[in-house]
């Protein structure tokens, strides 16, 4: 099988972060998202990244979309 390599990531490329299983804090992941923002890139957030059911993100269906 090949080896695929994507495509660099380039300033101004949105980013989107979600949580597909554990939750997050708010305040542990925001400096790592103004980091980011702060070397140009957009965050999009997920809709249930701080959402939290239990130790998920949320239900399953909040995580599913």
């Amino acid at each position: 099988m090949p080896l695929l390599i994507p495509p660099q990531l380039k300033l101004q490329n949105k980013l989107g972060i979600v949580s597909p299983s554990g939750s997050f804090q708010a305040t542990r992941l925001q400096p790592a998202l103004a980091y980011l923002r702060a070397q140009g890139y957009q965050i999009g957030e997920g809709q249930s990244l701080y959402a939290q059911n239990r130790y998920l993100a949320g239900t399953d269906e909040q995580r599913a979309h």
